[in-house]
């Protein structure tokens, strides 16, 4: 190759991805396919990274929602004696509804606080390696996923042995996931191109996360809120996703199937543009990070 075909590839390559490109969904499933071993590698380092050193080791992504499981079935069924239906008569009942409200959430919030920090948190990849930066907010996702899935495994084997056996719905709880990954994945890829440039995201983000937790039907039933405030909760996006999370996992009401797809589709186009922003912001992290 001349001199000169040596340049002008240069040249196109310092350029930033067109929208077109950005946008095009091949390319995102080219780049899971293309570096999947080193995802996958990247996840399970984030989730073992947890509990190094610790004596249990990986025992406690089990322990810890048993733990918290326990918690919420004391304080909320016992101590309270809470209950989230008016035919409910038992206090297990509340807690495991109170729990399947939590992973689904906590899933998106746990993105949401790892996120701003992921690319300053890997200056190296940005500055003297030729990394495909794009794969750090999946790698959080995907960890959050993990231990989401753990958390699921635990309410699935809790309901059997406390409550009831988990209804056949139960089986498409993965389809309840799908909704909640895909706007965890938009959040993540916007929340660490921002975190790069404006250093109090993580901070405004905590804030907002904690306005959303208290927003959501998490604590409480939707037909709870009273009727002038119900269009805050019907806006709420998160809203359908932890009823329709709650609504397989235990079968006591239908499943908001027509929410899930249609913020299932949003989601992805907002995944899509978030990771054009990533895309086309990168070429400056090297001059802030």
């Amino acid at each position: 190759m001349s001199r000169a075909a040596s340049r002008i590839e240069a040249v196109v390559e310092a350029r930033p991805p067109t929208w077109a490109r950005c946008l095009d969904p091949r390319g995102l499933v080219a780049v899971v396919r293309r570096h999947r071993d080193l995802i996958l590698h990247m996840i399970r380092r984030n989730v073992t990274a947890r509990y190094q050193g610790s004596f249990l080791g990986a025992g406690w992504a089990v322990l810890q929602p048993l733990l918290m499981l326990a918690v919420y079935t004391y304080v909320f069924g016992i101590v309270f004696q809470s209950r989230w239906r008016a035919e409910s008569t038992g206090h297990v009942e509340f807690a495991l509804t109170l729990f399947c409200g939590l992973i689904p959430f906590g899933l998106i919030g746990e993105t949401a606080a790892n996120s701003p920090g992921i690319v300053v948190g890997h200056a190296a990849y940005v500055k003297r390696v030729v990394f495909p930066l794009e794969i750090l907010p999946m790698t959080v996702v995907g960890s959050a996923f993990v231990v989401a899935a753990i958390s699921t495994g635990v309410l699935l084997a809790a309901e059997a042995v406390m409550f009831q056996l988990p209804p056949p719905s139960a089986l498409l709880l993965p389809l309840a996931f799908v909704p909640c990954v895909l706007v965890a994945l938009a959040l993540a890829w916007l929340l660490a191109a921002l975190g790069v440039f404006v250093r109090d995201t993580a901070a405004i983000v905590g804030f907002v996360m904690q306005l959303l937790f208290f927003a959501t039907p998490i604590l409480y039933p939707p037909t709870a809120v009273p009727e002038r405030f119900r269009l805050i909760v019907s806006l709420n996006p998160l809203a359908p996703i932890v009823e329709g999370f709650r609504a397989l996992a235990l079968g006591l009401t239908p499943a908001p199937w027509r929410a899930l797809a249609v913020i299932s589709v949003v989601a992805l186009f907002a995944a899509l543009f978030c990771r054009a922003l990533f895309l086309r912001a990168q070429r400056a992290f090297a001059d802030v990070v």
